[in-house]
């Protein structure tokens, strides 16, 4: 949502059932520093609740990111997340460092890659590609080092509102699906 010359933003995520449940949400600004170079820092709240005595978890963090775009059909973007040490906080929780680009290779088709260091992982390397068959529908496809994970996806593009449905594969989990829909304030 435009304010002024930044933006906020707001986000919630719930994952799991009754005896398992995630639950995560965030404040955000965004800011444009330059004519190529924005960035942006969030607010995290973190609830994780799992059957048993030690049943909760709650956890407070940030992340901030930096984009960059050197020309129209490429960007290049960096992501902190969680550079509070552990040593200061109750539960432990992961810190991770990604970078990234992107180039538009046509109209149409875009294709990307990542790489992302965390707290004791090995780097997960990740690429994928969106194509664009027509002005508000999207074919999303990936993958992803880690578990050997391949994901594809689709999106439709209403007036204010992004329809998302994607899935995604794991060696251990078989596949996985998810929703989402973004409302764009104006």
């Amino acid at each position: 949502m435009p304010a002024g010359n930044a933006g906020i933003g707001a986000v919630y995520r719930h994952f799991g059932y009754k005896d398992f449940m995630r639950h995560s949400a965030g404040l955000a600004c965004g800011l444009k520093l330059s004519e190529k170079i924005s960035a942006g820092i969030q607010t995290d709240f973190f609830a994780e609740k799992t059957a048993g005595d030690y049943n909760e978890r709650r956890s407070l963090t940030f992340e901030a990111g930096m984009l960059i775009t050197p020309s129209e059909k490429i960007s290049i973007g960096i992501h902190l997340f969680n550079p509070v040490p552990n040593s200061l906080r109750k539960n432990y929780m992961p810190s991770s460092l990604r970078a990234g680009a992107g180039i538009w290779l046509n109209s149409s088709l875009f294709a990307c890659a990542e790489a992302e260091m965390s707290t004791g992982d090995i780097i997960d390397l990740k690429a994928g590609f969106e194509y664009g068959p027509s002005e508000n529908f999207r074919i999303r496809g990936g993958y992803r080092s880690e578990n050997t994970s391949f994901s594809f996806g689709i999106g439709y593009l209403l007036k204010s509102a992004q329809l998302d449905l994607g899935f995604a594969t794991h060696e251990m989990l078989g596949v996985t699906s998810s929703a989402s829909i973004i409302f764009r304030l104006k």
